[in-house]
């Protein structure tokens, strides 16, 4: 091809991968990186490009998430199968130049599992890589932008160096905002309010979700304790919904009237306004308008149902919000939030499906309530209203062993639902004398009175032979904090028992601390008790993580 003709033509693409919409942020920003260096791109989410397009392109940009256990995002698997193909010559991506930039959590075995994979396959593939493969890592003191600002930097080096700019160009001033995205029409006056809650067939997903009804949303906390947790149960009749114990169920909340009225009045927006479209700048350089959206919209609901108006922003969006500040000290205060110096100061049953939610509370260093957008949404739902729920349901990163198989299960907090469902389909087994598998059950709380969830059906389980200990960690009811992963040491020889007979451990709840605590102790468990020195161990519990015998499903 006329590398000439190809230069001139300064287009790009960029592909992405996004199970939450982080991948999706990171793929808008570096479009928008593009402008200043005089490079059209396109922005494509994976399963709205057509691999078959990859040869015929000048320069692509894969931005991809690694999810669960180093799963391939939802909206990537298509594009993935297609270049797995095994009639795909070895020189089939010649004509490319190409970069990958991979997102996901370093405290996963398999970190950055899909960027690797995609670098790997696009490589053997003949595209030619113009830069190092990405690996921006939620666990950075910094967090993921920290590689993606730094990895930016060196691709649109590369760039200029394949596509110097032409004659009388210059790279575009950082500190001009570019072009907007998307044009919108707006008007005053009535509109007919969306139709909601009505249901068509499946497949559910998140663009086409089925409205269950609440049946009851139940506070499982003692009511002067200061953690607020919810039993929800959802009516799923007619939907044909189904599911294992392990599957992950979403629900697709709004925000209060109340709130959104507030944020409109904040920013001096006319509450009766409605648009009327919405569409791309450039059709061929934009991304799609949302499928969601449905037009024309009333401004209060748009923010009721579709904008995170309650979210933490990421850093860059301080850094665009600073182009329409008027106040020079607000607009240096937001350039410095988009710093990394500003960074410390943001911080199932039979047609039915049963949900434990705790609801997000918290003050500010400002001492600004914030609440969590979907768990305060849930909170004030009443059942008696006949609520519609939008949902659906699919496999999380952890599949627990046959109820056959042995198995040690910790899951403190709100990470017991996993395991509650679990021993339910244990009971129902149990209850036609099939033969169990071992299973010890970890669970941790603050106090014993106040946030010992499902604590009577626990213990019921216990009693009847369905799991064969309960070990309860009431980290505040002494002075000296206890932990599961101390009672996890008091039982070290019943957890190596089940562990060295082939086994699983799978551990459940929130990814800050105790995922790492519980690992270590199972890796002090395994040198003691199977007299392996620490290097031996460590090899150990790799080995079981990667059979899938030491499974995690954790969230921040």
């Amino acid at each position: 091809r006329d590398r000439t003709i190809v230069a001139m033509s300064r287009s790009l693409v960029i592909v992405y991968g996004s199970q939450t919409g982080t991948a999706q942020d990171v793929a808008e920003r570096l479009e928008r990186e593009a402008q200043r260096y005089h490079m059209k791109a396109r922005v494509v989410s994976a399963d709205q490009y057509d691999p078959v397009q990859l040869p015929s392109e000048q320069l692509g940009i894969f931005v991809v998430s690694t999810t669960g256990q180093g799963d391939m995002p939802d909206t990537m698997k298509d594009f993935w199968r297609f270049l797995l193909q095994k009639r795909l010559a070895s020189d089939s991506l010649s004509g490319l130049h190409a970069a990958v930039l991979g997102l996901g959590d370093s405290s996963y075995l398999k970190y950055n599992f899909v960027g690797k994979k995609l670098h790997a396959r696009l490589t053997s593939l003949g595209a030619n890589m113009i830069v190092r493969r990405g690996d921006a890592d939620d666990q950075h003191e910094f967090g993921p932008d920290y590689e993606v600002e730094k990895w930016s930097q060196e691709l649109w080096q590369a760039v200029l160096s394949l596509y110097p700019l032409p004659p009388g160009l210059s790279i575009k001033n950082k500190e001009i905002l570019g072009s907007p995205k998307y044009r919108l029409t707006t008007r005053i006056g009535p509109c007919s309010p969306p139709v909601i809650g009505v249901n068509s067939t499946g497949p559910y997903s998140s663009s086409h979700p089925f409205y269950s009804t609440l049946l009851c949303n139940t506070r499982i906390t003692h009511m002067e304790w200061e953690q607020d947790v919810r039993h929800i149960e959802l009516d799923i009749s007619g939907s044909g919904i189904t599911y294992v114990p392990g599957d992950v169920v979403y629900l697709q909340p709004s925000n209060s009237s109340a709130v959104a009225s507030r944020f409109i009045h904040m920013m001096g927006w006319d509450p009766a306004m409605v648009v009327e479209t919405l569409t791309p700048s450039d059709p061929d350089a934009s991304l799609p308008v949302s499928p969601f959206l449905s037009f024309p919209s009333t401004l209060l609901d748009i923010c009721s149902r579709y904008l995170d108006i309650l979210g933490s922003p990421r850093r860059y969006f301080f850094e665009l919000l600073s182009f329409f500040a008027t106040d020079s000290v607000q607009k240096e205060r937001l350039e410095y939030f988009s710093s990394k110096e500003g960074l410390d100061d943001l911080q199932l049953h039979n047609n039915s499906i049963q949900v434990t939610i705790a609801i997000v509370q918290y003050k500010t260093p400002t001492r600004r309530l914030r609440t969590g957008v979907c768990s305060s949404w849930i909170a004030a739902l009443r059942s008696e209203q006949s609520v519609k729920i939008p949902i659906w349901v699919k496999p999380s990163g952890v599949r627990l062993p046959p109820v056959s198989s042995s198995i040690v299960m910790i899951g403190p907090g709100t990470g017991c639902a996993i395991f509650r469902a679990f021993m339910q389909e244990r009971q129902a087994i149990h209850s036609t004398s099939q033969g169990l598998g071992k299973a010890i059950f970890f669970f941790g709380c603050r106090k014993e009175s106040c946030d010992f969830l499902y604590r009577s059906e626990f213990e019921s389980f216990r009693d009847a032979g369905v799991i064969d200990s309960l070990a309860v960690a009431f980290s505040r009811d002494q002075p000296k904090r206890i932990y599961v992963q101390h009672l996890m040491e008091q039982n070290s020889s019943e957890i190596w028992s089940i562990v060295a007979s082939g086994g699983s451990v799978c551990i459940s709840g929130s990814a800050k601390k105790m995922p790492d605590d519980v690992k270590t102790a199972l890796k002090a468990i395994i040198c003691r008790e199977g007299s392996m020195p620490e290097k031996e161990a460590s090899d150990y519990l790799q080995e079981m993580e990667r059979s899938n015998r030491l499974t995690c499903e954790t969230w921040s």
